[in-house]
């Protein structure tokens, strides 16, 4: 695992660039996920009607 000041220095040497880290340099954590990529379709239509309303606009 890096350290932060080592975090510091992979994304100023990228230029602030996510898209050019290198992956051995990422961290996922999976744990404090937002949950939102582990919702079921079901749930997604359900948020996708609501924000339509009764009205359909």
């Amino acid at each position: 695992m890096t350290k932060r000041e080592e975090r510091r220095e992979k994304l100023k040497f990228v230029n602030y660039n996510l898209f050019s880290l290198r992956s051995k340099d990422v961290i996922i954590d999976l744990l404090t996920d937002s949950r939102t990529g582990a919702m079921s379709s079901e749930q997604w239509a359900k948020i996708a009607v609501a924000r339509i309303g009764p009205s359909g606009v």
